[in-house]
C-alpha cells in the first residue's frame, strides 16, 4: 500500500500511458497497413475493370459482320482504351506483392496472377481470330505459363496454337471448289492478313498459309463469282509455295 501510495494516481495515469504508446504501431508497421489498404484499393479496381472490359467485348462481339465501320471502331477503341489501363495497372499490382521466384503464389497473389492468366488467355485468342498472328498467341501464352506454370488452360491453349498454326495436309484435302471464305476459315483456320494478297489483273484474292517447313498453301478465291458478298473457292495448291521461294 505505502508503494502505491508514493505513485499517487498521476503517476498511474503517466505509467499506463507510457505503456500504450510504447504498445502502438512502428512506422514500419504503419507503412505496412498503408500499402496494404492501398492493394485493397486496387483491388477492388481490378475487378471492377475486368467486370466492365468483360462487357465490353460481349458488346463489340455483338456488333456483328454487318454493323458500320464507324461503330464498330469507336466500340474498339472503347475497348482498347479499357483494356490497356487495365493490363498495366494488374501487372503493376502484382509486381506490388513483392512475390519470390520459386515460391508458389498463394491467396490473393493467385488470384491476381490467375486473373492476368484469364486475360492473357483472351488476348491471345484475339490475336488469332482477328489477324491469323499465331506467333504472337504464342508468345503471350507461353509468357503466361512462365507466370503461372500449373494453369491447365494455358496450357490447352498453347498446345492448340502449335498445332493449328500451320495447316494439314488433311485439312486441304477437305477443300471443295465453291467454298466461300467462312467455310475455309472454318476448316483451316483464321489466315495472316499479311498474308492475303489481291491480284485484281486476275480476279483474284489469294490466301496464304506458312507450313513449318517454311513453304506455304495457298487459297483461291475467285473475285468474278462472288456470291451473298463473299467470294468463293476455286483453287488450292498445298506446296504452293517451296521452302525459300517467294510468294
Amino acid at each position: 500500500m505505502k508503494r502505491l501510495d508514493r505513485w499517487g494516481r498521476a503517476g498511474i495515469a503517466m505509467a499506463l500511458g507510457l505503456t500504450l504508446w510504447a504498445c502502438g504501431p512502428t512506422a514500419e508497421e504503419k507503412a505496412k497497413q498503408e500499402k496494404a489498404a492501398q492493394q485493397e484499393t486496387e483491388w477492388a479496381w481490378l475487378q471492377q475493370a475486368k467486370s466492365e472490359l468483360d462487357a465490353k467485348r460481349q458488346q463489340l462481339a455483338a456488333l456483328g459482320a454487318e454493323a458500320p465501320a464507324a461503330q464498330v471502331e469507336a466500340a474498339e477503341a472503347a475497348l482498347t482504351q479499357v483494356q490497356d489501363e487495365f493490363t498495366g495497372r494488374l501487372a503493376e499490382f502484382i509486381n506490388s506483392l513483392g512475390l519470390v521466384q520459386g515460391e508458389a503464389p498463394t491467396g490473393r497473389a493467385l488470384e491476381a496472377i490467375r486473373m492476368k492468366s484469364a486475360e492473357d488467355l483472351v488476348l491471345a485468342e484475339e490475336y488469332i481470330q482477328r489477324g491469323g498472328e499465331y506467333q504472337r498467341a504464342i508468345d503471350i501464352l507461353g509468357g503466361a505459363l512462365g507466370v503461372d506454370p500449373d494453369n491447365a488452360a494455358l496450357k490447352a491453349a498453347l498446345d492448340k496454337a502449335e498445332v493449328d498454326r500451320y495447316p494439314s495436309r488433311e485439312k486441304f484435302a477437305q477443300l471443295k471448289k465453291g467454298m466461300s471464305e467462312a467455310e475455309v476459315r472454318a476448316l483451316l483456320g483464321p489466315v495472316n492478313l499479311r498474308n492475303i494478297k489481291d491480284y485484281p489483273e486476275r480476279g483474284v484474292v489469294a490466301w496464304f498459309y506458312k507450313k513449318a517447313d517454311g513453304g506455304a498453301a495457298a487459297i483461291y478465291f475467285d473475285k468474278d463469282k462472288k456470291k451473298d458478298g463473299a467470294l468463293r473457292l476455286y483453287e488450292s495448291k498445298f506446296d504452293s509455295i517451296q521452302p525459300g521461294e517467294e510468294g
